[in-house]
């Protein structure tokens, strides 16, 4: 009977030890891979009007979503003019000085706009 109780015991063990490991897991990604914001979202407006928002994160990373294209997470990049964002192949790039940005698709400027200034007449 012992030797049963033993046998049993091993997997139950590993099996506590599995959920623990994932438990663990699901923490860091939570906690550390969803880096918050650092400030309210901007909001920009294209020429043609469509809305492009922009949030940066505290890791000095922004997060650019439009409505005709998924959100993206950039890293700052070096610049010697303003602010500039990319994505890993820099094949999505983030631009803005002062009130103005653009983004770059695929090395072709595919949005320019201003910072949308809030309004207050409600």
């Amino acid at each position: 009977m012992k030797k049963l109780t033993l046998i049993l015991t091993i997997p139950l063990a590993s099996i506590a030890t599995v959920i623990v490991l994932i438990a663990i897991a699901g923490f860091i990604k939570f906690n550390f891979l969803d880096v918050p914001y650092l400030d309210e979202q901007a909001t920009y407006q294209t020429e043609s009007g469509e809305e492009i928002f922009a949030h940066q994160k505290v890791d000095g990373s922004i997060e650019i979503s439009g409505l005709y294209f998924k959100t993206f997470h950039l890293k700052p990049t070096q610049s010697t003019s303003g602010e500039r964002y990319a994505d890993k192949d820099e094949s999505f790039v983030f631009w803005r000085k002062g009130d103005s940005m653009f983004i770059e698709q695929n090395e072709e400027i595919a949005f320019r706009g201003t910072l949308k200034q809030p309004s207050y007449a409600e």
